[in-house]
């Protein structure tokens, strides 16, 4: 320490005037630095607070998608949903490897994880949800077809005996035409009620529904074969 206040004692006040100013400077950068330093440390959490955030978003957003889907069975948002997964997912790759702890690497790839499995259960439902639409369809039209067919059958037997009457057949001949217009009729009935019993099976997913088209389509079936 006598050393260097001896040495200041010697040097000229420019000298010391240099020697200050050259203090200051070193403090200063060092400041400098040290402040550059946190703000870069600060820059890095904010950005990967900000990614995790939008992750979150993206995850609500696919959420939102899901729902519309169930209601409307659009196929945009089966494409909005996958976009969002594959946002997440590119968000995810870029975080891992910013992150110094295990720890937080491995919550990412765990959300990443989930967030794939959350996407192919999706896709399940996609799946499902078109084979039923599918399958309804089908069943629809095959139900307005017999509809079609049993009216068409009703009302040839109606004109059957409205001609038997009018043209005096004989009793047995209008029982008959009697008959197969009570036939007609009750075909026709149990397909509206199998109808019934389909949108209630629709509605309220209860199995007793099953039993009842099945019954109502046997007792077509059997009205039909004495028929002819």
């Amino acid at each position: 320490m006598k050393v260097i206040m001896k040495w200041l004692a010697n040097i000229s006040v420019k000298g010391k005037l240099f020697t200050a100013f050259g203090i200051l400077l070193a403090m200063i950068i060092g400041v400098s630095v040290s402040a550059w330093m946190g703000q870069e440390a600060i820059s890095d959490r904010t950005e990967k607070a900000d990614r995790v955030n939008r992750i979150v978003k993206l995850m609500l957003a696919s959420r939102v998608a899901e729902k519309n889907y169930d209601m409307r069975r659009s196929s945009e948002y089966i494409d909005g949903l996958h976009d969002q997964i594959r946002e997440i997912n590119a968000i995810a790759d870029e975080l891992i490897p910013s992150f110094s702890r295990e720890t937080n690497r491995e919550a990412v790839e765990a959300i990443k994880s989930e967030v794939n499995t959350y996407l192919a259960r999706f896709d399940q439902f996609v799946d499902v949800a078109q084979s039923r639409s599918s399958a309804l369809s089908t069943l629809r039209d095959s139900a307005r077809t017999a509809g079609d067919a049993l009216m068409e059958i009703r009302n040839d037997s109606r004109s059957n005996l409205s001609s038997s009457l009018e043209s005096n057949s004989s009793i047995s001949e209008i029982e008959t035409n009697a008959d197969r217009v009570d036939l007609a009729d009750l075909m026709f009935r149990n397909l509206l009620e199998a109808r019934r019993a389909e949108k209630n099976l629709i509605i309220f997913n209860d199995s007793s529904y099953v039993e009842a088209v099945s019954d109502d389509i046997s007792t077509i079936k059997t009205a039909g074969a004495q028929l002819t």
